[in-house]
């Protein structure tokens, strides 16, 4: 069985130490679903497949992504030449003018087809407030105002406060009877890549030191503002159902915020303790 603990891109425990720029994990979805996360620990993994067909089927620009699981490069075909050589001498077949092409590099198909997603929004510590005079954080008004909108009626955020705890209950869960053999979880911050600013030969050579499982960890900037950090499970995954791996309670490591107005979170930076 693959080691749980490897972490995807290199991402070890400092990623959330004091001093690093992620401090909170979030999950927003549906009340009954968020509770049932926090007192069970139900993780859903979707498949990468689901979040293409969403953008195809649906229309859905937000949790949809046409390029899932790929590198999408856009450039001007402007003033590139076609030609045919023959005998040691180029001939000119057309020139290209005012029109753009692009190239997307996609996970193979079997990666594609049984691999699972499950995402987080990464609160960074630029938008977190620093109280001084009893070591704790708070969220800022504009974070605040940003939340609201990911809430519709009817809906939570789970709150991961200590998410190293939570991952260590995940690789304990990941090494038992219930999940297939050679199962991995791996865990990074989505890469958001610059769809525009490279040539060709410079995205090719990008591209080809980028393994080829860590595709699942990049988006282009189109998507940056999500904060993304995600899990992904390399285990037979159905695209209608997904798939679900229970870890139990995290209550010791997670809260639930229900209206982010009436919310006053403070995270002591000495003790964890969040209240």
């Amino acid at each position: 069985m693959s080691d749980c603990n490897s972490d995807g891109l290199d991402v070890t425990r400092k990623h959330f130490s004091d001093d690093n720029r992620n401090k909170f994990l979030l999950k927003f979805g549906q009340k009954e679903h968020i509770k049932e996360f926090l007192e069970k620990g139900e993780i859903h993994f979707s498949s990468i497949n689901f979040f293409r067909n969403l953008s195809y089927t649906e229309g859905d620009p937000f949790i949809g992504d046409p390029s899932e699981g790929s590198l999408h490069y856009e450039f001007s075909a402007n003033n590139i030449i076609t030609s045919f050589q023959i005998g040691g001498r180029s001939l000119d077949i057309k020139q290209l003018k005012d029109s753009g092409a692009s190239i997307q590099l996609n996970l193979r198909r079997p990666v594609m087809d049984h691999w699972g997603i499950c995402s987080f929004f990464a609160l960074p510590c630029d938008e977190l407030i620093l109280h001084e005079q009893d070591h704790t954080l708070s969220l800022s008004p504009a974070v605040v105002d940003t939340f609201k909108r990911f809430m519709p009626e009817n809906y939570s955020c789970l709150v991961f406060y200590d998410p190293n705890k939570f991952f260590d209950k995940l690789c304990l869960k990941s090494n038992i009877k219930d999940l297939p053999p050679c199962t991995h979880i791996r865990r990074a911050p989505v890469r958001y890549s610059d769809s525009n600013q490279k040539t060709l030969q410079e995205f090719q050579q990008y591209f080809n030191q980028i393994p080829d499982e860590d595709l699942a960890f990049y988006k282009t900037q189109n998507y940056a503002n999500q904060e993304e950090y995600r899990l992904t499970i390399d285990t037979d995954i159905s695209d209608e159902k997904g798939c679900e791996i229970h870890v139990g309670d995290l209550s010791d490591c997670a809260m639930i915020i229900d209206d982010f107005s009436k919310a006053d979170i403070h995270w002591n930076l000495k003790s964890q303790d969040i209240t």
